[in-house]
């Protein structure tokens, strides 16, 4: 491993390497008064220099012991040595800008105390970017002479930041949180009667709790109500929820005076000789920036590093479900709106966790995910459980606690005529006919027969026969909401009618008659909409990831109980987008494709790929792989053009093809060494092409078995296609490049260049006439290339076998993270995309305007797919969910 240097030392703490851009961060602001008022620089580094110094204090960069970032990534050596690598390019661009600027001050004058570069900068600035531009178009380099060089380096200080975020969602995501094992101990102890508020607060659960049920029972058995043992359960989990979100407080508070930001982020302040500022003293009681603190451990967050890794594909918001009321239901749930002051910026800090969260969390569904996450709002409400403390943060772990410890009839193989709807009653029998058993506890459940109970549910909350677990489920998550804190400090004013109009929906204000229930907002009175750094949202370009919905006008968003659509507001709307099926799964979705006919749809998930009917979402056929492992994904699914097979591709390598028809196995194709990554049918033919881990492309003869080896590339295959008339193949490639074969393998074209990609193609596909290929990449970016012509046209027979991409290239940013897939629609009119960011969008190949952008899966989205007859596309995510759609063509209105 490659040992850094920074600032004179082998290896410095990250602390230590946090202090240092602290200075350098303070040293740049005491110079920037000297740039003219016009200037915008000053203001987009304060905000880039605040962004960093929030996730700083958050993630513990500025503190050292339990509660520091480098205790959390004690045991990532992979995260810990990304960081360090991050914060040195942070130090290098952010000397850089503080050297330019040191020489402008010259001519005023200016001297910087205590100023000293961690790098050796250039000799004149000029030189600084040399390199860059060297291999540079003419239009690249003029984009350069443009912008001077401290606005150069600023945008890579925002990039890295942007880096450091995505990791901080990583090593600090909901999911991976401990429980409550240390906020049990908390206490709150009143500095006047030395009593513990807890316990106060104990008694005030304990009372709300009686209060519903004699509410629910006052008909029925109100003499039951108080004395329910449910009632006593409810309670002391509100109580623990409270001391959770209290801990929780007051370890931020902890990391917060640690990190000595009560100065406002001053934190070298230059002598006061040279720039007439007066220098703040240190509190009282509060260290120097120089010496940080030991802190407690933090029960806040835990670091696993099988699932914080730099190339996790896990959510970064929790994948908590949640019940959703119907309309005819008498409660509705009442999850407070993020407030607005956090709502505007990029990233923010949840005021009730206090964990970093991604601007998409902004919106209504992933805010309401993220904070019944944080209530773990699910008890078992079974009387007999002994895991009745247990609190869940996700419905499918508490519905599945229920069912299987609860709503299993036993059945005893010696007398099957008897059936126990309990644990108890069915070990208490067996110890009737075994009375040498002195435990009951450790009678082996082998002994009885499993089956679905057919009892009837009465709702143990409010007695109402015959429920569902989501009816039950939407109690318990009303009843959690008591415990949330009331005061955030950060609280809008919810009585305004301009809010009380955003927050329902009015029938006579903003609904769309084709969209009955969706709920869209009023603008109405609202100063003009503002993004994070002050742009108009007319303005805001590609990146609808930065607009929020609650300031778009009525035409430009369609917000429903699971998802939003938003459409790009400086376009006339083109498209109607409608969700037509939705399918769970037991484990993430990685691959989606849809048959020739469309009327199927196929999908991978671990051990299985299914396939469905289109239409009604029915399963047609599963075809279970037969593996050693408990984990072992399918990661592409493929039709023949006769819709007569199915070809597998899976992480051990091997290519099953099955028989649709005969639901069997038909064929295994063995030669890849490591997992299956992309496999294609040519079109009208019984030929397979694949690539996978071991960089080889494929070509299969799937009624034979015979195999060709296409080409061999330089890191993994990510992803293959063939062009609609089979005569060209394509692979997307780990390396940053894709390359072109024709069908025989004799000649390749690498799309490459000053161009291509700067990260890894993720997926690769052809348009419909096969002139222009779009890839999708993990450095956030879509590229189209002009590519038929410059290898199709030339004579297999030519003594040429190699050639160079010399077409256009258009590239399309606007996702906020890795894009994982990307197609055309069937008549090429527009490019589907879908990223890490949990987004899709819809671009115009020829303009390159992001047209719209999808929220729907509640994390990553894996693969996108278009159906070659209809207006649908199929997504997979990694939230489990198979979702299939349906985009309609709408007159713009001028």
């Amino acid at each position: 491993m490659t040992t850094l240097r920074m600032g004179g030392t082998e290896k410095e703490q990250l602390h230590s390497i946090g202090q240092g851009l602290r200075t350098t961060f303070a040293n740049v602001k005491s110079l920037l008064p000297q740039r003219q008022e016009q200037d915008f620089f000053p203001n987009a580094f304060e905000n880039a220099r605040q962004r960093f110094d929030l996730w700083a204090v958050n993630l513990g960069l500025y503190t050292s012991g339990n509660s520091s970032l480098e205790y959390r990534l004690r045991d990532a050596p992979l995260i810990y040595n990304y960081a360090v690598q991050a914060l040195a390019d942070l130090q290098i661009y952010l000397d850089t800008i503080l050297q330019a600027l040191h020489q402008e001050s010259k001519d005023n004058k200016v001297t910087l105390t205590g100023f000293k570069s961690h790098v050796k900068l250039p000799d004149t600035l000029d030189q600084a970017y040399k390199g860059d531009l060297q291999d540079s178009d003419d239009d690249e380099f003029e984009s350069y002479q443009d912008s001077s060089l401290t606005e150069t380096a600023l945008e890579n200080v925002n990039g890295i930041i942007d880096r450091l975020y995505r990791l901080s969602f990583k090593i600090r995501n909901p999911a991976t949180r401990l429980g409550f094992s240390k906020a049990r101990k908390y206490q709150e102890i009143d500095n006047e009667t030395g009593e513990d508020l807890i316990k106060i607060f104990a008694l005030f659960d304990r009372q709300h709790i009686e209060q519903v049920f004699l509410e629910f029972r006052k008909e029925r058995e109100p003499e039951d109500a108080q004395e329910h043992y449910l009632v006593e359960r409810l309670a002391k989990a509100n109580t623990r929820r409270r001391q959770q979100f209290k801990q929780w407080k007051t370890q931020r508070i902890k990391i917060e005076a640690t990190s000595n930001t009560a100065k406002e982020f001053d934190f070298l302040i230059p002598s006061s000789k040279t720039t007439g500022m007066e220098q703040n003293p240190v509190p009282e009681g509060m260290l120097a920036s120089g010496q940080p603190a030991p802190s407690m451990p933090s029960t806040v967050t835990r670091l696993d590093p099988a699932v914080a890794t730099l190339d996790d594909t896990t959510s970064t918001i929790s994948t908590s479900t949640y019940a959703r009321v119907s309309k005819e239901a008498d409660f509705a749930l009442a999850i407070p709106r993020l407030p607005k002051k956090l709502s505007l910026n990029k990233e923010f800090e949840c005021p009730y966790c206090h964990i970093m969260c991604s601007g998409r969390t902004r919106n209504p569904q992933p805010w309401n995910h993220h904070v019944l996450c944080d209530l773990r709002p699910y008890v078992c409400t079974y009387e007999d459980c002994k895991d009745g403390d247990q609190l869940y943060d996700s419905f499918k772990q508490w519905l599945a606690h229920e069912t299987n410890n609860h709503r299993l009839a036993r059945e005893c193989r010696e007398h099957p005529e008897e059936i126990f709807e309990s644990i108890n009653s069915w070990r208490e029998h067996l110890a009737s006919h075994n009375p040498d058993s002195s435990n009951l506890d450790n009678l082996d459940l082998a002994e009885a027969d499993f089956r679905s109970s057919d009892e009837k549910r009465v709702c143990a909350i409010c007695t109402e026969e015959d429920v569902t677990h989501e009816h039950v489920g939407i109690h318990l998550q009303q009843l959690a909401l008591f415990a949330l804190p009331r005061s955030t400090g950060l609280e809008d004013d919810l009585n305004s009618e301009d809010d009380a109009s955003a927050a329902t929906a009015d029938d006579s204000e903003g609904r769309r008659e084709d969209d009955s229930d969706a709920l869209v907002f009023s603008n109405e009175g609202r100063p003009p909409a503002k993004g994070v750094y002050g742009v108009d949202y007319n303005d805001v370009g590609n990146r609808l990831a930065d607009l929020f919905i609650y300031e778009l006008t009525p035409s430009k968003v369609q917000v429903y109980d699971d998802r939003f659509v938003i459409y790009n507001p400086k376009l006339p709307r083109e498209l109607d987008i409608e969700l037509k099926l939705n399918v769970l799964h037991d484990s993430a979705v990685t691959c989606v494709r849809f048959s020739s006919d469309s009327l199927w749809v196929a999908v991978g998930i671990n051990l299985s790929a299914l396939i469905y009917e289109v239409e009604r979402g029915a399963e047609i056929f599963r075809f279970t792989i037969d593996a050693t492992t408990e984990e072992l994904y399918v990661r592409a699914v493929c039709f023949d053009t006769q819709v007569v097979h199915l070809a597998v591709g899976a992480e051990d390598g091997l290519i099953r093809v099955f028989n649709i028809e005969n639901r069997a196995l038909m064929i295994t194709l063995a030669g890849h060494e490591g997992d299956i990554y992309g496999i294609e049918f040519i079109p009208n033919s019984c030929l397979l092409l694949s690539g996978g881990e071991d960089r080889k492309i494929r070509l299969w003869d799937i009624q034979t078995g015979a195999e060709k080896l296409i080409g061999m590339v330089s890191d993994d295959v990510t992803s293959v296609a063939s062009s609609p008339d089979g005569n060209s193949l394509a692979a997307g490639c780990y390396d940053n490049t894709a390359t072109i074969w024709n069908l025989a393998g004799t000649q390749s074209m690498r799309l490459s260049g000053a161009k291509q990609h700067t990260d890894a193609i993720y997926d690769i596909s052809f348009s419909p006439d096969g002139q222009t290929i779009v890839t999708a990449s993990l450095d956030m970016t879509l590229k189209l290339w002009d590519w038929k012509g410059r290898l199709g046209g030339v004579n297999e027979n030519s003594s040429t076998t190699e050639f160079s991409y010399s077409g256009a290239v258009r590239t399309f940013t606007g996702h906020t993270d890795y894009v994982l897939s990307a197609v055309f629609t069937r008549d090429g009119r527009w490019v589907i995309s879908v990223s890490m960011d949990g987004a899709i969008q819809f671009w115009n190949p020829i303009t390159g305007d992001a047209a719209l952008r999808i929220d729907a899966h509640l994390n990553r989205v894996t693969r996108v797919d278009t159906s070659p007859a209809g207006n649908l596309f199929a997504t997979a995510g990694g939230d489990k969910s198979l979702k299939i759609w349906r985009y309609t063509s709408i007159v713009p209105k001028t």
